[in-house]
C-alpha cells in the first residue's frame, strides 16, 4: 500500500494488488467483473486485464472486434449464435485480432456443417495453433471423418475433443458420416490429447472394433481384443468417458487400466454387457482416482473386489444402480482402497457398507451417498462411529432410518456439514433443531419434510448458520 498526497493523504492500492483481488473475484464468478469495471477507468482498466473468457451471441457478434481489441488475455471463447454463415468470418477475425493466448473454444447453439474455412484460418494464427487445448464440437451434427483430421491437422496439440452425432429423422445418413478412419486419424495424429468425449444419439450407433466410445451403427459390441489393438494410441489418455449400450464388461476395464498408465479417471456406464467375472488381474494401476461403473448389472462383489485390487488408489467410486452388489462387495473394495473419500451406492440394496469390516476399522470418507438403500439405524450408526471425517451424508428417502440413527452420525461425525433427509419416513421434521445445536459444523440440512416446523423453528436452526434446503420452497407454497 502506498501513500499519495494531493493536498490530502490518502491510501490507495496500486495495480497489482487490485488485479490480486480481481482474479479471486473472477475465480467465484466472472460476471461480477462487469459491475467493478464501472466504478472508475482504473477498475475497468484492470478488469479487462484479469477477464479470461468470452461470450459471444447474435447480440453481441457485431460488437467482436472492438471485445477482441479490449479484453487481450482471453483463454477461452464460448460461442452461442444463431447464424451459421458467420461462423467461418468469426474465426477469420479471431485469428487476425492478435489473440494471444486463446487455450478453449466451445459451441453451446447446435450448428449443422462445422467451420471448415474458420479451422484453416484459426490455424493460420501461430499463437492459436500452439496453444488451443480444448475443441467442444458437441454443437455440429454433420461431422464427417474429413473433419476430425482437419481438426487434428490445425490443432495438433489438443488435449481435449468432444464431439457429438445425432441422427436426424429425415436423414439418417449422420451414422455414417464419421467412421473408425476418423477416429484412428485422431488418435494417431493427436499425440497430446488427453481426454475425449464422444456422445451420440441413442440407439442409432454401435461401437465398432476401433474406437472407444466412437460408435457408429455397424458393429454391436466392442470387445477388450480390439481395445487392446487400438491401446497403443491411448497411452497419454488421463480421461475416458463411455456410456451406452455397448456392451462392454469387465474385460475392457483391465484392458484399459494396464494399457493407460496415466488414467486418473474411468467411467464406464450403462454398458448393456452381462458377464461372470472369474478373472485374477495381476496388474496394478497406481494413478486411476476416479471410477463410475454405474448402472451395470454385470457387475457384481468378486467384480469390484477385483477392481479395487487393480486400481488401490481410488479416491472417488461410484456404483449406483448396480443391483447385484451387497454389504460384503462394498466393504472389502473400501477395505482395498482405504483413500476413497467419495462413494455413491444410491439405489443398492444393502444396509450398510463395511461388509465383514472389524468394529474398529475407521474409513475416510467424506462424502456418503446412499439415497434409496436399505441402510437402517444400525447401519447409520455404524457409519457415525467409523466415517468421523464424514462431511455430506444423502440418505433421501431412506424408509428404515429413524430419529434415533440421524442422532447418532451427528453426534459421532464431527464435521458434518451437509446432510439430506428427504423422504426418510421415520424421522421427524423437528429434529433439525436438535441436529444444529449439537453440531455445529453444521451448514445444510435436507428435512424429511417441513409439515412439523414452525417459522420460529425455521428461524432459530438458521440462527446456527445452517440453511433448510428447500426452504424457500415450503414458504412458497
Amino acid at each position: 500500500m502506498e501513500k499519495q498526497s494531493s493536498g490530502q493523504s490518502r491510501y490507495y492500492f496500486p495495480d497489482d494488488c487490485w488485479e490480486l483481488i480481481f482474479h479471486r473475484l473472477r475465480q467465484n464468478n466472472e460476471r461480477e467483473l462487469d459491475s467493478i469495471s464501472l466504478v472508475s477507468k482504473q477498475f475497468l482498466s484492470i478488469s479487462n486485464q484479469v477477464k479470461l473468457s468470452l461470450n459471444l451471441n447474435d447480440g453481441t457478434l457485431p460488437l467482436l472486434p472492438n471485445l477482441l481489441r479490449r479484453f487481450r488475455h482471453i483463454k477461452t471463447i464460448v460461442i452461442n449464435v444463431n447464424a451459421q454463415k458467420d461462423i467461418d468470418g468469426l474465426f477469420d477475425q479471431i485469428s487476425r485480432s492478435g489473440v494471444l493466448n486463446l487455450q478453449a473454444m466451445k459451441f453451446r447453439r447446435c450448428m449443422t456443417e462445422p467451420p471448415r474455412h474458420g479451422f484453416k484460418a484459426l490455424a493460420l494464427n501461430k499463437n492459436i495453433k500452439n496453444n488451443l487445448k480444448v475443441l467442444n464440437c458437441s454443437a455440429w451434427t454433420y461431422m464427417q471423418d474429413n473433419d476430425l483430421v482437419l481438426i487434428a491437422d490445425c490443432f495438433p496439440l489438443l488435449e481435449e475433443l468432444r464431439i457429438t452425432a445425432y441422427t436426424n429423422k429425415d436423414n439418417h445418413e449422420v451414422a455414417e458420416r464419421i467412421t473408425d478412419d476418423g477416429v484412428d486419424a485422431l488418435a494417431s495424429k493427436l499425440k497430446e490429447l488427453k481426454k475425449i468425449v464422444f456422445k451420440a444419439s441413442s440407439g442409432q450407433h454401435r461401437v465398432t472394433g476401433d474406437g472407444i466410445g466412437f460408435v457408429t451403427r455397424h458393429s454391436p459390441n466392442l470387445t477388450h481384443t480390439v481395445i487392446s489393438a487400438l491401446a497403443q494410441y491411448l497411452s497419454n489418455l488421463t480421461s475416458i468417458y463411455l456410456s451406452g449400450p455397448f456392451g462392454l464388461t469387465s474385460a475392457a476395464f483391465y484392458t484399459l487400466t494396464k494399457s493407460c498408465s496415466l488414467l486418473e479417471v474411468l467411467q464406464m456406464t450403462r454398458m448393456g454387457g452381462q458377464e461372470i467375472d472369474l478373472s485374477l488381474p495381476e496388474h496394478k494401476n497406481y494413478r486411476l482416482r476416479h471410477l463410475d461403473i454405474s448402472d451395470n448389472i454385470w457387475v457384481n462383489d468378486t467384480t469390484l473386489e477385483n477392481f479395487g485390487q487393480v486400481c488401490p488408489n481410488l479416491q472417488i467410486l461410484d456404483v449406483s444402480y448396480c443391483m447385484r452388489l451387497t454389504n460384503s462387495g462394498i466393504g472389502e473394495v473400501l477395505r482395498r482402497c482405504p483413500a476413497i473419500t467419495k462413494l455413491n451406492i444410491w439405489g443398492l440394496n444393502i444396509s450398510d457398507v463395511f461388509g465383514s469390516y472389524s468394529d474398529h476399522y475407521v474409513l475416510n470418507l467424506k462424502t456418503l451417498e446412499a439415497q434409496d438403500t436399505q441402510i437402517d439405524d444400525k447401519g447409520i450408526a455404524m457409519i457415525g462411529n467409523r466415517c468421523r471425517n464424514l462431511q455430506y451424508l444423502d440418505i433421501g428417502n431412506c424408509k428404515k432410518v429413524t430419529d434415533k440413527g440421524v442422532l447418532e452420525v451427528v453426534r459421532n461425525c464431527q464435521r458434518l456439514r451437509n446432510i439430506l433427509m428427504g423422504g426418510c419416513e421415520k424421522v421427524s421434521a423437528s429434529i433439525v433443531l436438535q441436529m444444529v445445536s449439537s453440531r455445529p459444523s453444521l451448514r445444510n440440512i435436507e428435512p424429511p419434510c417441513f409439515d412439523d416446523l414452525s417459522e420460529q423453528m425455521i428461524n432459530k436452526v438458521l440462527s446456527f448458520g445452517c440453511r433448510l434446503s428447500a426452504i424457500r420452497l415450503w414458504l412458497s407454497s
